[in-house]
């Protein structure tokens, strides 16, 4: 195994790292002054764009990585739980679109209604592009703090909103829970890479688990309290309760181990650097274009399912209000996120992601021919497998291509950022096309087109990848 994994090595560190010590008088390399030295420990100036580093490997002087422990492992756990809590109720928005089109929202579009979600989808993603840099600030605390607050004020105001008034329930749910997503996701994730440096990809796909586990589990409670007794009102307040109990124990659990760099790199230099990585540019477009049309099944599968007639009989059970199709689909995001990670240590962070991105934009494709409910359930169990799975390597596949950790919030940050920037638009178009007369396979073709070809970019990335592993061992070979 060791011999087939060291042939697809997608962020090959030692080797890299043994290269760049090897030519100190290449033409990037920097000589530092002495009053340097420090710098030198956390900043590694002498590395080409996307090259790991001292610092990234835990061979830096005075960096270590405790790979475990009591409080590494807490963290990781309220990573999980902030995953569950609000990208999990994120991506539970099926439950809301069908729901507010149908019965809450009925005087807007289904294109205006999935705006609501795309907004809060996008703001998610797209918060990253400042918590990103505010964490390597040391601004941990004030951004998960104040973001469980705005998630809980915001849940609140979302159960007093009227219905038929759209801009109350686009504020509350759309920008006030986006906002409060946004604030959380990156530095929960970006923080366990203070405890973990050889397991960090295994500890970023658990974590990830938490959004599928918080998808599959906030459609079950929303489809019982919402079509329920209770009505909207009391159900999302109902659901609040659960999110507040969860924003306590993240709290209670998470903490940094790092100081913040005294000497980090601006914004700007940072970008430059990045502008400069061919790898990195198109592993960001990539993501850019499959969050474009990924989607599409997450959004619409519930309505798509109601719409062709797979009902009551399927759709619900033991007399409650249960959506079957979405929970199915989140339901087996899980298992695609818990094996990502051990596929990833097997074939690599990039040939897993490609392969996630594959089957996913098949099974999109295959939405054209969605008919009963075999073909339903078959469609929500792949996707939904592959869909977790390639979400989950979102943040590994990021923080292998971050030189050092000084940029890792930088450049995920601005990784997801763009990300959202395809959710927002993707989801509203494809319900555009939609159309009053639900015209399925248009959505289908466009949001599987952008997914092949965000593929097709994350393959140049894996090429300059391997292109620049080959130069690195040239070098090497040269030395010796």
């Amino acid at each position: 195994m060791s011999s087939a994994r060291s042939s697809v090595e997608p962020f090959p560190e030692a080797r890299l790292e043994r290269a760049s010590e090897a030519h100190p008088d290449d033409e990037k390399a920097v000589t530092p002054t002495p009053s340097e030295k420090d710098a030198e420990q956390r900043t590694v100036v002498n590395q080409a764009p996307g090259t790991p580093s001292q610092v990234e490997s835990g061979k830096a002087p005075g960096v270590e990585f405790p790979e475990g422990g009591l409080q590494a492992y807490c963290t990781v756990l309220g990573a999980f739980l902030t995953q569950f809590t609000f990208f999990g109720y994120t991506m539970s928005y099926a439950v809301y679109q069908e729901y507010y089109t149908k019965v809450y929202l009925t005087n807007v579009s289904a294109s205006a209604v999935s705006w609501i979600g795309s907004v809060n989808l996008f703001l998610g993603l797209a918060g990253g592009v400042f918590t990103g840099r505010l964490f390597d600030r040391g601004y941990f605390y004030v951004l998960m703090y104040s973001g469980c607050a705005l998630e809980i004020f915001c849940m609140f105001m979302l159960s007093l909103t009227k219905p038929g008034q759209y801009y109350q329930v686009f504020l509350a749910q759309g920008v006030g829970l986006g906002m409060a997503c946004g604030l959380t996701y990156i530095p929960s994730i970006a923080v366990i890479g203070h405890y973990f440096r050889r397991r960090r990809s295994l500890m970023l796909t658990f974590a990830a688990i938490g959004s599928s586990l918080g998808a599959t589990v906030h459609p079950i409670m929303l489809n019982n309290l919402i079509n329920g007794p209770l009505g909207f009102a009391n159900g999302v307040r109902a659901s609040a309760g659960l999110i507040t109990g969860c924003t306590v124990l993240i709290c209670a659990l998470m903490r940094t181990r790092l100081p913040p760099s005294s000497n980090a790199d601006s914004y700007a230099k940072v970008l430059r650097h990045s502008s400069r990585d061919a790898a990195y540019l198109a592993g960001v477009i990539g993501v850019f274009l499959i969050a474009t049309g990924f989607f599409y099944p997450i959004f619409y599968i519930q309505l798509d399912a109601t719409e062709h007639g797979l009902s009551e009989h399927f759709s619900f059970y033991s007399a409650s209000p249960l959506h079957l199709f979405v929970v199915i689909l989140n339901g087996t995001g899980i298992i695609g996120r818990f094996l990502s990670g051990f596929i990833a240590e097997w074939i690599g962070v990039p040939y897993a992601i490609m392969t996630a991105v594959f089957g996913s934009g098949v099974m999109i494709f295959g939405l054209i021919g969605l008919a009963g409910i075999a073909s339903t359930v078959v469609i929500g169990i792949i996707y939904g497998y592959f869909a977790g799975m390639y979400i989950a390597l979102l943040a590994p596949m990021f923080a292998g291509l971050s030189p050092t950790l000084n940029e890792m919030g930088v450049r995920m940050g601005v990784g997801f950022g763009i990300a959202g920037l395809g959710g927002l638009i993707g989801s509203p178009i494809s319900g555009a096309l939609l159309g009053p007369q639900y015209i399925w396979w248009k959505g289908s073709v466009f949001s599987g087109i952008f997914v092949f070809a965000g593929l097709c970019c994350l393959v140049s990335m894996q090429l300059r990848l391997l292109a620049r592993k080959r130069q690195a061992a040239e070098k090497l070979g040269a030395s010796t």
